[in-house]
């Protein structure tokens, strides 16, 4: 059972959350489910699928930092709601999971967050946000089913602004070493950034950043 304080949290969720009827029957695919907000939106979906209709909440990970206990609790509580698999989304077969191409709603959190990690795990962070990503809207290019795809990403696309410019808008350009310590993280964000808006432009898809 989840933590008093996140059913809390999830409920105040569900009481802002518009159209509910958009998830009647619906597949959600989360990639980097096992992520900090992968959390949310994992025990989100979870929990309230039976009030939202969700059929089947798909969650992949690779699982390189961890597989969390409570992503395991969440797989042992509701078994009939959740598909998790180990999967690298830069390079596995999306297609061989049964189910995924009917996906309504897609949710790309796949990459590794801390610097802490993205210095030990530079090429992984960067395929999980450019090769990953493009594999993923490829994927789901023309698909009919597909109402809305979320790409998780960061501030960190602005690297370090001019004091004049924090807080920092979202206009602002960025001033970012393609060189630096964290540039495996912030490059491939602001790339992830750019193929995105390349894709709502050119091929119609529904993506929101």
């Amino acid at each position: 059972m989840a933590n008093p304080i996140v059913l809390e949290d999830l409920e105040r969720i569900y009481g802002v959350v518009g159209r509910r009827d958009r998830f009647e029957n619906s597949t959600i695919l989360v990639t980097g489910c096992a992520g900090f907000l992968g959390f949310y939106f994992m025990q989100f979906f979870v929990r309230q699928a039976k009030r939202l209709g969700i059929k089947k909440v798909v969650g992949l990970d690779t699982f390189l930092l961890d597989r969390p206990k409570w992503l395991t609790e969440l797989v042992a509580e509701y078994p009939e709601i959740i598909d998790l698999r180990s999967f690298d989304i830069s390079k596995d077969d999306v297609s061989q999971i049964e189910g995924v191409a009917e996906a309504r709603f897609v949710i790309h959190g796949a990459s590794i967050a801390s610097p802490t990690f993205y210095r030990q795990y530079p090429v992984e962070t960067i395929d999980a946000n450019i090769w990953g990503l493009r594999r993923v809207l490829d994927f789901y290019r023309g698909r009919k089913t597909l109402e809305g795809f979320l790409f998780f990403s960061s501030s960190e696309i602005y690297g370090d602004p001019d004091p004049k410019f924090i807080p920092t808008e979202e206009e602002y350009r960025g001033s970012v070493s393609c060189h630096g310590p964290r540039a495996c993280y912030d490059e491939s964000k602001r790339l992830g950034e750019t193929m995105c808006w390349v894709y709502a432009t050119q091929y119609g898809m529904s993506i929101t950043v």
